[in-house]
């Protein structure tokens, strides 16, 4: 499960909740509340992914310097 904070203007939370459930299953939202003294309010959500994540391990790819550095020690 994944508890996430929304903040935003009143009326853009509920938009920000229907963008999470294209891929999150919502499993609670809170009421919303208003940030002291702030325009914006802020929203509990708990959620989880819809699809199986995958693992770190294989989908970590080496940043540009590192691969120029692994490179150069190679030479």
């Amino acid at each position: 499960m994944i508890k996430m904070r929304l903040t935003a203007l009143p009326d853009e939370l509920p938009q920000e909740i229907e963008r999470l459930k294209e891929n999150h299953i919502i499993l609670d939202v809170s009421k919303p509340e208003r940030n002291r003294g702030s325009i914006y309010y802020r929203q509990y959500v708990d959620a989880e992914p819809k699809e199986p994540q995958v693992s770190k391990k294989h989908t970590l790819q080496p940043a540009d310097d590192e691969v120029f550095y692994s490179t150069f020690l190679d030479e």
